[in-house]
């Protein structure tokens, strides 16, 4: 009961924040009309999607749904367009401990790489605004933000997005420190290489110095469950490689250092920007590239599987951009490319 309560698991509510952009202009200031008449079908998604929650907040355990991932961040923007959502479909932000409520937290989802190298702006502009600080006063300081290993994959390569995450990782620390925040990092990852995945301790101890204070969130790929937890021993031994690796950087936070921090970035910074350089000129930029990935993978033949939560792309609009990270690194496999692991780098 103190673990699971009556609830079992928390659910978490993930929506981009382009749909939320395209609501909030369609309600516009007119509060009246939000009928089935006025409103597109996504906006009468979004919007029945947050006064679902907050009728399961009134009906069980708060803690029940105490976060919304909003992928696609680009601008502290997209933060206020769910804050304003979320008031207009009645959901409780702010944390009320009388009632036990947690609130619904916004967790940004920072995916592409120059949203990842702005994430640090975005959040110190979002937390020293006056609205934003009250709510975080109402969830003790503490903020989760999540960082996209897939996507960032995807348009920059391997090289660049695990750079660009480790500088986010650590200059979101460094901002949160300067505005009393509580950070904890939510981690995309896992599965292949090509989506974060790797060996897990590895992961853990490798944080920048000084960036972890013990609390650790991330994905599991549902291709990795049977890998890790498809009986108790397994299930135990994960855990323990999770547990050993979060001590060991506990107690080491500075790392070990075999060369300057100084030399170090300059090195990683020189290598990923000729590997992003190349990656965008032959991958992400090249306008014959999504011809030859559907007729050299059975990407298209994927779509229609019924073996996924999501539809292979967000929109039909025929960019890469808009297909998702799972079909694009899946599709690549089927055909022994290995594209997402290695371009821009071997």
């Amino acid at each position: 009961m103190d673990t699971f309560g009556f609830h079992l698991h928390t659910l978490d509510i993930r929506q981009h924040a382009r749909v939320h952009a395209t609501a909030v202009k369609e309600v516009g200031e007119d509060h009246g009309k939000l009928g089935k008449d006025y409103l597109s079908q996504p906006t009468q998604d979004v919007l029945g999607t947050l006064r679902e929650v907050a009728e399961i907040k009134r009906l069980y355990p708060p803690e029940t749904v105490r976060a919304y991932v909003i992928s696609g961040v680009r601008s502290e923007q997209d933060l206020v367009n769910f804050v304003r959502l979320a008031e207009l479909a009645g959901v409780q932000l702010p944390g009320d401990p009388a009632r036990g409520d947690p609130g619904l937290m916004p967790v940004p989802l920072f995916e592409s790489i120059e949203d990842l190298r702005n994430s640090a702006a975005i959040c110190r502009r979002w937390w020293t605004s006056p609205q934003y600080s009250q709510l975080l006063d109402s969830w003790q300081r503490r903020q989760e933000v999540m960082l996209g290993y897939s996507d960032s994959n995807k348009d920059g390569g391997m090289l660049t997005s695990t750079w660009e995450i480790y500088k986010a990782h650590r200059d979101l620390h460094v901002v949160a420190r300067e505005c009393n925040v509580r950070l904890q990092l939510f981690h995309g990852r896992g599965g292949t290489v090509g989506r974060g995945g790797g060996p897990t301790h590895a992961a853990i101890v490798a944080q920048p110095p000084g960036a972890f204070g013990g609390a650790l969130r991330i994905t599991e790929q549902g291709e990795v469950l049977s890998w890790k937890y498809s009986d108790a021993v397994l299930s135990e031994w994960n855990l323990e490689l999770m547990l050993a690796a979060a001590l060991e950087a506990l107690a080491r936070p500075e790392g070990p250092q075999s060369i300057s921090e100084t030399q170090w970035n300059d090195a990683m910074e020189e290598l990923s920007r000729d590997a992003f350089a190349f990656y965008r000129e032959h991958i992400a930029d090249d306008p014959e590239m999504l011809l030859y990935f559907e007729q050299a993978t059975p990407v298209n033949e994927l779509e229609k599987l019924r073996i996924g939560s999501r539809p292979a792309r967000r929109s039909n609009s025929g960019q890469l951009a808009d297909l998702r990270a799972i079909p694009w690194v899946f599709g690549w496999m089927q055909s022994r490319h290995g594209v997402p692991a290695w371009f821009g780098v071997g």
